[in-house]
């Protein structure tokens, strides 16, 4: 294309990298750039002497001599035979130093000189500050290293020269043509790459390497670049050629967009990079990867539809015109809190996404008003997020189609938490870490921490610093000109909000054990308290409004000494097997591999925890898991023998005729929990699926494959063999209507839920639905509809004779709904924030995500709207997480509204207790066991729609009997072991239905 500007990309990290890789290209110049300027240096075995400026002392090492003498015996007075030829030999050696300082951003060379050997080399009259020091010999490997010399102080640093290894690297095209000039760079073991250029054969040479592996990076204009690890012999590349956009940007009426912003983002290039059309609005991007890429263009008040999923392949160049619309500016206030006069925000970082999802977001800062302008953007959906010093994120704002004023987005000032941590003596502690986990004003999970502020903190900075410039790339891929920053100086930061990439400070306790905690989300809140040598804690609920203060102060116990033995079934010691030691009631997990004789220890260690062991072949793998407990005791021994390898099951699965069915997902569930095992498995052309390591043990098997119902089997113990029968599912046909079977419910939302699985369907333009592969028998169906009442009950679906013969669900007739507006509050009359109402029980644990159909959750103000509650005589419930339960009936009429509701929520709140990082989704409560009805039992009160806990198969009305093999004693006792790390599993043994059923559930985070 005549006239356009042709460019490159790079990215900002490979920018970072390349700073030493051209110090290293330099390096190959300096005979020709640089003149030699002679040092003042001394060769001695003592420094030299002090001027007014600083200096360095050389410790320089041979590490092996051609001939085989050691370079050691130089300085040796009392060397061994033939020692006075080495030393002869290794003092005509000549030594080359080059010096390079930093001066701002960059790296210059300032000296470089020869000199024989000596072990000990001092360089004088030296200015302060930072240097590159490198080092080589004939025959001999380069060395350098990074120091900072200050005024006063002498520095001496150690180099190792190693033997000298040749390594070839070939470069070719993809049709085997040699390609010149191409950059090669080679890292062995220093710190700085070798770098050269190929010649007309496409050859580099590297005759002066370390030993090997070595890492090879080979790139050139016009092609992808190419890296390898490991690296020991000589070696072949080719470079495939990289691919090109030829991009021109017109506006409505068809004429060229000259200055207007092109964007670009895809699989092989991130964060978005930027550039600019010329005079005829054309612009060309080269040294692009194949893959997939999005693209959009924009002016002041024009912008183009983005362009999603513009694919090139290798080498291609593809052409793309992108047309320029009309775009909406938007005007975003920030202000601190709800109400009709607040306080505005200034200098509040805002982002605005298109489409709720871009990767072209724009961004500015509120001026002093609190308002940004920000834009343009195409027409459609938008989103607007804000962040602010000493105040909390809050969720995003969507903007109007029709912007007649600006658009506010409320922030909450975050609160201060204050306390004291301390042991049962009353001493502090220093050093404890701290967490903030709770529910905020929204009902939405608070897990805060520093290092998850600052990497929120990160992501919303990349977002406001906006896709970065598209470079012109030379052979590094860099801007020509002096050497780059090397990564670490103090030049290296890109950009105003990134310059703080430091560790975060950590929040933890002073040397008298308190501590305080800054911008902390509003909401009922707890703290998470570690120390390695006191058990971790979980405090009590307290409540924190923005901009308040709240003083916590905890208790740590300090843990017991655990020392054990790891024994095999001879009672022979196990070295190097991996013991994971959990505590049963938190989230503490510990690891460690036993010493040659079998033994391992760990340090405070909880009152109740779990040992688990791994095979000594797959340490990865938990073979037996048991749990302990200290008891009185401040130090606990232990002997833990290692089962022996169990054998496998072979599974086959055949269908009601008895032929295999291939392609079916086994997931084998161990109902031990001395052996936690979840493995899920494909069967082969035969139907088999072998399940290693479980003969012997309590399984579960839940089994499903396309076309048939899913199948559950327990095995109790696991045989050698088992064949499992499934069978066709059933075909499931109805119709939706409303208004008194007059109007058909289109896109009405049906879910039939059975056997823990959900099958859903949308009705049609006629009210109509179908549904494959149902199992037969009691399920139960939900439907909704925007508008109306939710139907929810029981049908009983009946195996055909005909596998495409359907069964037929009555019709479902759906009524209006009417809406119910109200308050709920709390014992003295205050609003409460976060309470969830519906018209059944509020389950008190959901899984993350938006709310259930048919539920509503209160705002600060304490007001709810719950829409689509059936017509007639309601008992609404309302549950308020650490305040309580409450109801109130009501009468409502299809198509009104009652806005005159109030539920005052008691104390009562049961199953309230302290979760820190999973567990299981379930309401708990009290209840008798039909055979023992003198005793109180713990009862399943609800089960978490589409939770892990559903699809595990638990059920609203189960009776626990066990959590892990133990019988919980309460509530809050069930609820302790229930609740432990995300990714683990917990055995739960229900009652139900007069029987007695072992399920293994995964732990889940979940919404309080």
């Amino acid at each position: 294309m005549k006239g356009t500007v042709e460019q490159e990309w790079t990215s900002r990290a490979d920018r970072r990298a390349y700073g030493l890789y051209g110090l290293a290209l330099l390096l190959l110049l300096l005979a020709l750039s640089v003149g030699r300027t002679q040092p003042t240096l001394g060769c001695g075995t003592g420094p030299a002497a002090a001027t007014a400026f600083t200096g360095l002392d050389l410790v320089v090492t041979l590490a092996s001599f051609p001939g085989g003498a050691e370079a050691g015996a130089a300085s040796d007075e009392g060397g061994s035979d033939g020692g006075s030829d080495a030393i002869t030999n290794v003092v005509r050696v000549p030594i080359r130093i080059r010096l390079f300082r930093g001066q701002g951003r960059w790296f210059s060379p300032v000296r470089e000189t020869s000199v024989p050997y000596t072990p000990l080399i001092a360089v004088d009259d030296l200015v302060p500050g930072k240097y590159w020091v490198l080092v080589d010999a004939p025959g001999f490997a380069r060395r350098s290293a990074k120091i900072v010399l200050v005024p006063g102080e002498r520095r001496q640093i150690r180099l190792e020269l190693p033997p000298a290894v040749k390594l070839e690297v070939s470069v070719r095209d993809e049709k085997g043509e040699s390609i010149r000039q191409a950059t090669v760079l080679v890292r062995d073991g220093d710190m700085l790459p070798f770098g050269g250029l190929t010649d007309t054969k496409g050859n580099a040479i590297f005759p002066a390497l370390g030993d090997a592996p070595y890492r090879v990076r080979v790139s050139r204009e016009g092609y992808d670049q190419f890296r390898r690890q490991g690296v020991r012999d000589d070696l072949k590349v080719i470079l495939k050629r990289l691919a090109a956009i030829e991009l021109s940007v017109v506006e409505a009426d068809g004429k060229p967009a000259p200055g207007a912003t092109v964007m670009i983002v895809g699989s092989a290039l991130w964060p978005a990079r930027s550039t600019m059309t010329n005079a005829k609005g054309e612009v060309r991007i080269g040294g692009l990867s194949s893959g997939s890429y999005d693209l959009s263009a924009r002016t002041d008040h024009s912008i183009s539809e983005t362009e999603i999923g513009f694919s090139l392949s290798r080498g291609e160049v593809r052409r793309l015109v992108l047309r320029l619309g009309a775009g909406r500016l938007v005007t975003a206030m920030v202000t601190d809190g709800d109400g009709d006069n607040p306080i505005v925000v200034p200098n509040a970082e805002v982002v605005l996404v298109e489409s709720g999802v871009s990767p072209f977001p724009q961004q500015g800062r509120t001026g002093a008003d609190g308002t940004v302008r920000l834009g343009p953007i195409p027409k459609g959906p938008a989103i607007l997020a804000a962040r602010a010093e000493g105040f909390v994120g809050r969720c995003a704002v969507e903007v109007p189609e029709v912007l007649d004023v600006p658009v506010r987005l409320s922030m909450l000032r975050g609160g201060l938490l204050r306390g004291r941590i301390e042991d049962k003596y009353g001493h502090g502690i220093a050093g404890v870490t701290i967490e903030v986990i709770g529910i905020d004003l929204d009902g939405l999970p608070i897990a805060q921490s520093p290092y998850l502020m600052q990497a929120s903190s990160h992501h919303f900075a990349s977002a406001l610093l906006g896709p970065s410039p598209l470079l012109p790339a030379g052979e590094l891929g860099v801007m020509p000109g002096p050497i780059p920053v090397l990564p670490g100086s103090a030049g290296f930061r890109q950009g105003p909000l990134l310059e703080d990439e430091r560790e975060p400070n950590a929040w933890s306790t002073d040397i008298a054990g308190r501590y305080e905690l800054k911008t902390v989300i509003p909401g009922r809140v707890r703290i998470l308290v570690r120390h390695p040598e006191y058990i971790e804690a979980v405090s009590d609920a307290v409540t924190l409004t923005p901009g308040g203060e709240v003083e916590i102060n905890v208790v740590l116990r300090q843990g017991g000494l655990l020392e054990g033995r790891v024994l095999d079934s001879h009672e022979r010691p196990v070295a190097g097997s991996r013991v994971l030691l959990t505590s049963v009631r938190g989230t503490l997990r510990l690891s460690t591999l036993t010493a040659l004789d079998g033994t391992f220890a760990f340090a405070a260690v909880p009152n109740e925890f779990r040992l688990g062991l791994a095979d000594p072949e797959d340490i990865a793998s938990i073979v037996l898991e048991q749990e302990f407990e200290f008891g009185d005791q401040s130090r606990l021994e232990l002997e833990l023998l290692l089962p022996e390898p169990r054998e496998d099951v072979a599974l086959t699965l055949v269908d009601e005729h008895g032929e295999p069915i291939e392609m079916a997902r086994v997931l084998a569930l161990s109902l031990d929990p001395e052996v936690p095992m979840r493995r899920t498995l494909f069967t082969d052309d035969a139907g088999k699926v072998w399940l290693p390591m479980a003969r012997g043990i309590k399984l579960r098997l839940e089994v499903d494959a396309f076309g048939f119902s899913p199948g559950v089997m327990t095995l109790d113990p696991a045989p050698e063999a088992a064949e499992v029968s499934l069978f066709a599912g059933v075909l499931v046909e109805g119709q939706v209507t409303r208004v008194r079977g007059r109007r058909a419910a289109a896109g009405a939302t049906i879910t039939l839920t059975t056997q823990g699985k959900r099958y859903s369907a949308l009705a049609d333009v006629e009210g109509r639905f179908r549904l494959q592969h149902v199992p037969a028998g009691v399920t139960s169906i939900r439907v909704n509809f925007p508008g109306d009442a939710e139907s929810e009950g029981e049908v009983t679906i009946v195996a055909m004779d005909r596998r495409d013969r359907p069964f037929v669900i009555p019709t479902i007739d759906l009524d209006e709904a009417g809406v119910v507006i109200g308050f709920v509050l709390d014992l003295e009359g205050q609003p409460v924030a976060g309470a969830r109402v519906a018209t059944t029980f509020v389950s008190a644990y959901l899984s993350l995500g938006s709310l259930p159909v048919g539920m509503a959750q209160t705002d600060r103000s304490g007001s709810f709207e719950l829409r689509g509650v059936a017509p007639g005589e309601v008992m609404l419930h309302a549950y308020g997480v650490g305040v309580g339960r409450g109801e109130a009936a009501v009468t409502v009429e299809a198509g009104d509204r009652n806005d005159e509701i109030t539920i005052e929520l008691d104390d009562s709140a049961e199953d309230d207790g302290a979760v820190a990082d999973a567990t299981v989704a379930v309401t708990l409560g009290e209840g008798t066991d039909p055979d023992e009805p003198s005793e109180l039992s713990v009862v399943v009160m609800q089960v978490a729609p589409a939770s892990e806990a559903m699809r595990a198969g638990l059920r609203a009305g189960d009776i626990i009997l066990s959590v892990d093999a133990v019988a919980p004693e309460s509530i809050e006792d069930a609820r302790s072991r229930m609740s432990g790390r995300m990714g683990t599993d917990v055995v739960v043994e229900v009652s139900r239905s007069g029987g007695v059923d072992s399920l293994r559930v995964p732990r889940e985070q979940v919404r309080r």
